[in-house]
């Protein structure tokens, strides 16, 4: 967005650390805005916006309404202290409803992003009260048709909306890294690498991937599982003990950026073997694709969306460890390998760049901003 001449400034509603903040990026944090006399009047005049989102969006806990209440004004000070001409809010869910308020209040048009989760878990009041928050934003950006479609079974009826999927950097995610240390650390000669990347819980499938290898031909393959432990860690060790596939199957655990980008460097075939339908995306399909991976993944949710079958990768059914070594084995085997994995790269760059993302959403932008002027 900086590229394209957009000034972004961050406001921080998270205390989550590490975060990296691009060059030219302001940043602020939520829990370090002072509070003046002035801002807090100016507030107290519109407070009557406040509660009027509160009964509409039916929060009746009076805790909750002190929480809105002070994140409403904290932002409330850092908007009315610049020019802005947008408020772009991340998840239609209760973190937008302070930027919802204050867009209300200064008369700047809100734009919410949904990424899925706020509609493929929690309780139906949840469900719907975030259906109703889409309802009140001024546009809705969605990070795949998935995501669109589960929010109007919950009650979205906000026509103003599109499908912007994400984007990565295909020059930081790329298959020139050099492997050297890794190939010898782990006796790689001639093997296909295949990596899967993710939680080790079983809704995402490591499981699905160790059941399928029975199947293939363990002489050709190693395999690197990568992910912090959700509980999956444990099973999946004694499984591998139990096969005996100690020299071809590792568990690397949670590993750093620079180490995961090697991994994708490396990798041939990408599993994404996911049985859950929360997924909105599968941001990680499209590293491993920038990265020259052939990707197999799950024909579920969000990934048909994202691994064209045939093109950059292959789909196969959901849970079906037989199908997904068919698969495997097709791609071992095919005299169209490398050049698949040319086009996986190409898919992914031509897609779901950043570039990509960040003109569509400016694009975005200047449409509800267009539209706001002419509605005056």
């Amino acid at each position: 967005m900086l590229k394209l001449g957009t000034k972004v400034t961050f406001y921080d509603t998270s205390s989550i650390p590490g975060k990296t903040i691009p060059f030219g990026v302001e940043y602020k944090n939520s829990k370090q805005i002072p509070i003046n006399l002035i801002c807090f009047v100016k507030f107290i005049i519109n407070i009557h916006i406040l509660l009027k989102y509160v009964f509409t969006l039916k929060i009746y806990n009076p805790k909750n309404i002190i929480k809105y209440f002070i994140r409403s004004l904290r932002l409330f000070v850092v908007i009315s202290k610049s020019k802005f001409n947008l408020i772009h809010s991340q998840h239609a869910s209760d973190r937008s409803i302070a930027p919802l308020i204050i867009g209300q209040m200064l008369n700047l048009p809100v734009v919410v992003t949904t990424y899925t989760s706020e509609f493929s878990s929690g309780s139906k009041r949840y469900k719907n009260r975030n259906a109703r928050i889409c309802n009140l934003a001024d546009y809705n950006i969605f990070i795949s048709n998935h995501a669109l479609s589960l929010s109007k079974h919950h009650g979205n009826k906000n026509n103003c909306s599109k499908v912007i999927y994400l984007g990565v950097d295909y020059t930081d995610f790329n298959p020139n890294y050099s492997t050297d240390e890794f190939k010898e650390n782990y006796s790689i000669t001639n093997e296909i690498i295949i990596v899967y990347v993710g939680w080790l819980t079983k809704r995402k499938g490591p499981q699905v991937l160790l059941n399928a290898i029975n199947s293939i031909n363990h002489n050709k393959v190693k395999i690197f599982i990568v992910g912090p432990d959700h509980g999956l860690k444990e099973y999946l060790q004694f499984r591998i003990k139990e096969m005996s596939l100690q020299k071809s199957v590792f568990l690397l655990g949670k590993v750093n950026n620079d180490t995961l980008r090697k991994i994708y460097s490396l990798c041939d075939i990408f599993i994404f073997p996911t049985i859950t339908n929360d997924e909105g995306f599968g941001l990680v399909a499209v590293e491993a694709m920038a990265s020259g991976c052939i990707v197999i993944a799950s024909n579920i949710a969000a990934i048909p969306e994202v691994v064209k079958d045939g093109v950059s990768g292959y789909l196969f059914e959901p849970n079906n460890h037989f199908d997904l070594a068919d698969k495997i084995n097709y791609v071992i085997n095919s005299c169209d390998y490398l050049r698949m994995k040319d086009k996986s790269r190409q898919y992914a760059i031509n897609n779901f760049s950043w570039e990509k993302m960040a003109k569509d959403t400016k694009s975005t932008y200047e449409n509800v901003l267009t539209y706001m002027k002419s509605s005056i």
